[in-house]
């Protein structure tokens, strides 16, 4: 059995690591937002049930207006989708067996895509050593032949974002040779500052697409809900590879209701940097070094550079599932990655890690 590709499973994990599923355990293998869903959201659920019975307009013209309006860009701009994964797969069907370059390690479904439209992958990996950033120099090199770039700014698994000059030189070196970046932001909002590339994205004739996901901000995985922003040539190509009805009714209301919800952005934002800012120390004072994140998770190694797996599976008898990165190109699960969740979670878990150390 191969390692599970995502948080979140662990059933799946507890079988890969041969041990039994405790009767509790503390998930921090899934990145959602620590906070739980938007109580407003919430509320406004059963009001939505009547619309069941209907089909929704699948042009989605109001749901356009409405994201076109809270993104401010023009609506040819705008193109929704069940969620940041169909989308991925929809703009990976428009590169079939071309030639496509991840910047690593990365979300593992921008591979499976590529693969799926059988393109020629080839991995671009950023290192510890250079605080996980893109060296450019190497980067405009990988590009020959290549028709699209893919990057997740910030970058999961690491939490880290680019610089703001490293983006500017990767949109420009991809401008100048006619090759499209696939930006997927779907923790940009978790920045205390949030840095987005949306308005690059929605150039006439531009090659910038952004792929932005409502699960992770709003922690309604449940809820598939998605949109890209591009440029309208671009979008007119996903619209016909798009079947009609791909959102219903729910998540069309959640994504229009979410423009309304800047408040719990800022909070969550807030609540992520200070509670972020404080498991640092508190993290290396347990032997560890963590990834330089913007975001609600982080990765971890072993200052000693002992092995992870050990650590993985003495924490999973303490009720803590971890996540492993084995399924991320460059990682070969030297590291964990750990979400940041609510300020007593975060204690007990550093108090189970500076315990299980000794013992691995």
């Amino acid at each position: 059995m191969d390692w599970p590709e995502h948080g979140a499973m662990p059933d799946a994990f507890m079988k890969k690591i041969n041990q039994p599923v405790p009767e509790s355990m503390t998930d921090f293998s899934v990145n959602t937002n620590p906070l739980g869903p938007p109580a407003a959201l919430l509320a406004e659920l059963p009001g939505w049930a009547v619309d069941v019975k209907h089909y929704p307009d699948y042009r989605y013209e109001e749901l356009i207006k409405d994201l076109a309006a809270w993104n401010r860009v023009e609506e040819t701009c705008i193109h929704p989708g069940n969620g940041a994964s169909e989308l991925i797969y929809i703009t990976a069907s428009l590169f079939a067996e071309k030639k496509a370059l991840i910047i690593e390690p990365a979300f593992s479904e921008y591979r499976k895509a590529l693969e799926a439209y059988r393109c020629e992958v080839q991995s671009f990996l950023t290192t510890e050593e250079d605080s996980w950033e893109v060296d450019l120099s190497a980067f405009y090199q990988a590009l020959d032949e290549v028709e699209s770039v893919w990057i997740c700014n910030p970058n999961n698994p690491t939490g880290t974002a680019q610089s703001r000059q490293t983006m500017a030189a990767m949109i420009n070196a991809c401008e100048e040779r006619g090759i499209y970046l696939i930006i997927d932001e779907a923790f940009f909002d978790f920045q205390a500052d949030p840095v987005t590339y949306g308005t690059e994205a929605a150039r006439l004739n531009g090659h910038v697409i952004v792929i932005r996901s409502l699960t992770k901000m709003y922690a309604v995985p449940g809820i598939r809900a998605g949109y890209a922003l591009a440029p309208p040539l671009f979008v007119e190509k996903m619209q016909e590879r798009t079947p009609s009805w791909n959102i219903g009714s729910t998540a069309e209301k959640a994504m229009r209701f979410a423009a309304s919800l800047e408040p719990f952005r800022q909070k969550t934002a807030q609540f992520i940097q200070t509670e972020r800012s404080r498991l640092l120390p508190l993290l290396k004072e347990a032997g560890f070094t963590v990834s330089p994140s913007n975001v609600n998770y982080y990765l971890i190694r072993r200052s000693d550079e002992g092995p992870m797996l050990p650590v993985l599976k003495k924490a999973a008898e303490y009720g803590f599932m971890l996540r492993h990165t084995y399924s991320f190109q460059g990682l070969e699960g030297n590291y964990i990655r750990i979400a940041v969740k609510q300020k007593a979670d975060n204690d007990r878990l550093v108090h189970m890690l500076r315990e299980v150390i000794p013992l691995c």
